[in-house]
């Protein structure tokens, strides 16, 4: 797979395919941070879960099968919603 193809499948999934099956994904990682800081006692910010979402892609793609494209694709999505988070009218801290 091309770099072009990677962001076109990511780009494709993180703005249509997931947002429809799960909703926006600015209040997902508001949900998901919420539930990670109670079970952690610790305070996770929607940013935070992107890139420990991230990290999970990578973990996997360092320890199996590099050429899986899903972790590939995933990693780069969880990036880009991280991103999104941060700088699109966010109160998240960075």
């Amino acid at each position: 797979m091309y770099r072009d193809e990677v962001l076109d499948v990511a780009k494709a999934l993180v703005t249509k395919e997931r947002e429809a099956q799960h909703g926006p994904a600015d209040r997902n990682a508001e949900i998901i941070a919420g539930l990670w800081s109670a079970y952690t006692g610790k305070k996770i910010s929607k940013h935070d879960v992107s890139v420990m979402l991230a990290l999970m892609k990578i973990g996997r793609l360092a320890s199996g099968d590099p050429s899986v494209e899903d972790h590939w694709v995933d990693a780069i999505g969880y990036l880009s919603i991280g991103v999104e988070v941060c700088t699109v009218n966010s109160s998240d801290p960075m």
